[in-house]
């Protein structure tokens, strides 16, 4: 009976052990399920200067179709005017004008009386193009050297054949005037218009001479002097196919003075 009963008290005992174990076992497991699983690290990466990708997992670049595109840069115009004398003539008004229509410019062209006499149809181009036409004088003399007299015979002979379509501007010859100037010019209600930047393309200097001069002294509201009459005009059509394209990149437009 002694050796069956201590036995049974050994076997109790390696029981409450095993019970124990196994409440420990229960009680690590149940711990263990309170802690989370790590999450992916989110990263900020810039690949290109105007935006930033996020990467999680793969990397992700925006397309071009997701970014914003820049807005142009929004510039002022600027007004050139330019200005033609001596006009007009058969071989080198008409290629101006054609070059002046491509590139959507407008101009001021100041003509001589006998020159528009001898050419009217190209004084109809000119009018049907939209440019403004403006009194020379008649034959293109110093006025300074004349009376009183022979400045308006000048000035009104020339006006009266542009008709009441022209403008009330006059240019005085080589640029020319003086008191008596002014107050014939008065008297028939005119007024006189110079200019800012002389291309001197009457000297026929070269054609990168003429478009230095203008690149030097052109700004916003510039009066460009320039001829389409007295001589050759190549020069003046060379240095226009340089500069109206590149006046008109720089925010430029061309105006017709006196309108």
């Amino acid at each position: 009976m002694q050796s069956t009963s201590s036995d049974y008290s050994r076997k109790r005992h390696a029981c409450r052990q095993s019970l124990v174990l196994i409440g420990l076992l229960w009680l690590l497991i149940g711990c263990g399920s309170n802690f989370s699983t790590p999450r992916p690290t989110i990263t900020w990466r810039l690949a290109q200067p105007v935006a930033a990708t996020i990467t999680l997992g793969p990397t992700y670049t925006p397309q071009a179709s997701e970014v914003s595109p820049m807005q142009p840069t929004q510039v002022r115009d600027k007004v050139v005017y330019l200005t033609f004398d001596d006009g007009p003539d058969p071989i080198w008004t008409p290629k101006i004008l054609a070059l002046l229509a491509q590139h959507h410019a407008q101009a001021t062209f100041f003509v001589l009386g006998r020159n528009a006499q001898a050419y009217p149809e190209i004084i109809e181009q000119q009018r049907l193009a939209g440019h403004m036409l403006a009194n020379h004088s008649w034959s293109h003399p110093d006025l300074t050297q004349l009376n009183q007299a022979s400045v308006i015979q000048e000035l009104n002979s020339t006006q009266a054949l542009l008709g009441a379509t022209s403008s009330n501007c006059f240019r005085p010859p080589y640029g020319k005037h003086n008191q008596q100037t002014t107050a014939s010019a008065d008297q028939l209600g005119l007024r006189m218009v110079l200019w800012d930047v002389d291309s001197a393309d009457w000297k026929q200097p070269g054609t990168e001479e003429i478009v230095a001069r203008i690149r030097s002294q052109v700004r916003d509201g510039a009066v460009v002097l320039l001829h389409d009459g007295g001589g050759s005009r190549q020069q003046t059509i060379e240095a226009l196919e340089i500069l109206l394209p590149e006046l008109a990149a720089q925010g430029y437009r061309f105006v017709a003075a006196c309108s």
